[in-house]
């Protein structure tokens, strides 16, 4: 798969991201702090739509392509569309814990994507993706992570810190 292509799928993810984050936060408005951080998270995904935009529209100038960046690993994409149909399909009627089970399962599958973006860019498409998605990706686990706390989804937390460790690391890729 082309880094370009790569590219417009995570896009097109993202902007179901902040479609389904919104209509959480929507979903719980009773409770202002937890449908804020449903908002803050919406909020984050735009940031990422908008960054992976522009690396899209880095590719045609020279320098923002890896030498391997032709001999791409193949990204998730079953196991991206069956997460997204599933909470899609079931964003009306969740109660606050699983949808905090569902964001955590969508954020931990937008890992390997971000490795394979930062394998494949360069240059100024690769900075976008470290200093654009990256941020605001450690913002969704911070707000998960409270969110995790207030839901009753205690268990979560350890797995959110361990997947926020993981994209620390990813900046010094």
């Amino acid at each position: 798969m082309d880094v370009l292509k790569i590219l417009a799928e995570i896009a097109t993810y993202e902007r179901r991201a902040v479609l389904l984050y919104r209509a959480y936060a929507g979903r719980f408005t009773a409770n202002p702090a937890v449908s804020r951080l449903w908002g803050e998270m919406s909020d984050a995904e735009a940031a990422h739509f908008a960054t992976l935009t522009l690396a899209g529209d880095l590719l045609g100038l020279p320098g923002n392509v890896a030498p391997k960046g032709d001999a791409l690993p193949a990204p998730p994409i079953d196991a991206t569309e069956r997460l997204y149909q599933a909470a899609e399909a079931a964003a009306g009627g969740l109660d606050l814990a699983a949808a905090v089970e569902t964001a955590f399962r969508l954020e931990q599958n937008e890992l390997p994507w971000i490795r394979i973006l930062l394998a494949s860019l360069a240059g100024r498409a690769r900075a976008s993706i470290l200093t654009g998605v990256l941020p605001a990706f450690s913002t969704h686990l911070d707000c998960l992570e409270t969110l995790s706390t207030m839901s009753g989804r205690s268990d979560l937390t350890e797995k959110i810190r361990a997947l926020q460790a993981e994209a620390a690391a990813l900046r010094g890729v």
